[in-house]
C-alpha cells in the first residue's frame, strides 16, 4: 500500500491485509487510492465517505463502491482493520475490535 506525507499514515491490520490480497488487482488500486485520499484529508472523518460506527469509538467505515474498510484513527496512524465486500466485511468486526481493546 502506497503511504504518501498525509496527515494520516495509511496502516494494516493482519487480517486486513489477508483479506485485501483476495481482492481483484484492478479493485485493490481503487480501494488503495481512496484510502489514501481520505488519509490525505486533515480530518479524515470529514472525508464524504468516512462514517462513524455507532457503539465503537474511534471506528469508522469507508465506503469505497461495494467495497467497505473498516478503519481506526489512531493519530497517526490510520489503522485499516478490516476490508471486503460489504455483504460480509462486518462479520468478525466485533471480535476484532474486542481483541484490539478498542
Amino acid at each position: 500500500m502506497r503511504v504518501s506525507s498525509t496527515a494520516y499514515r495509511l496502516q494494516m491490520h493482519q487480517s486486513a491485509k489477508r483479506d485485501f490480497s483476495k481482492i481483484p488487482q484492478d479493485k485493490r488500486d481503487e480501494i488503495t487510492d481512496h484510502l489514501s485520499s481520505v488519509a490525505e484529508c486533515r480530518k479524515p472523518t470529514d472525508h464524504p465517505s468516512c462514517e462513524h460506527l455507532s457503539g465503537w469509538t474511534h471506528i469508522y467505515r469507508v465506503r469505497i463502491d461495494r467495497y467497505r474498510a473498516i478503519v481506526q484513527l489512531d493519530q497517526p496512524d490510520l489503522l485499516i482493520l478490516e476490508i471486503g465486500q460489504r455483504r460480509t466485511v462486518y462479520n468478525d468486526l466485533n471480535e476484532l475490535i474486542a481483541s484490539r481493546r478498542v
